[in-house]
């Protein structure tokens, strides 16, 4: 798809898989959105700029692998679905004030996350692996990848 710029100043939801695979789209503007629908913009790997003021609910796989995307804040984010931004391996910054609930692998493999802003988090989705019994969080190799030494660390800030 040769499409670059999205602006639709009167929808409200984003439906399933709306988006997905448009390469080359780099920016999105949806001032009234309250719903983004699973894997809407999955693979969107051009992606950069994110304008969701009123969005309410994220679905799974949304922005998986949109690479492009550095920065995001939704003021009134309530949920953010499963695997929502996996892979977004640009992604620093998250804020959003309003969430309560991240499900498991939310920010997977956000490999250069350094600060997340969640302050009224009530579940932070945890599944366990049925054949190795290993534990995936919503923060699956973010929070903890930038450990170095013990007198040299350096941490995400990280407000949950």
């Amino acid at each position: 798809s040769n499409l670059s710029t999205v602006d639709f100043p009167a929808v409200k939801s984003i439906g399933d898989y709306a988006f997905e695979d448009c390469d080359k789209l780099s920016s999105i503007n949806f001032p009234v959105v309250t719903t983004i629908g699973k894997g809407a913009f999955d693979s969107c790997r051009g992606l950069s700029v994110l304008n969701f003021p009123e969005v309410l609910s994220i679905g799974e796989i949304a922005f998986r692998w949109a690479k492009g995307v550095s920065s995001v804040e939704f003021p009134n984010l309530r949920t953010i679905g499963k695997d929502a931004f996996e892979g977004c391996s640009n992604l620093v910054s998250v804020n959003s004030p309003s969430v309560t609930l991240i499900s498991e692998g939310g920010f997977r493999n956000c490999t250069k996350l350094e600060s997340v802003s969640f302050p009224n988090v009530v579940t932070l989705g945890v599944i366990k692996d049925k054949v190795s019994g290993s534990m995936f969080g919503a923060f699956l190799h973010c929070i903890y990848n930038h450990r170095t030494t013990k007198t040299n660390q350096k941490y995400p800030s990280v407000n949950l």
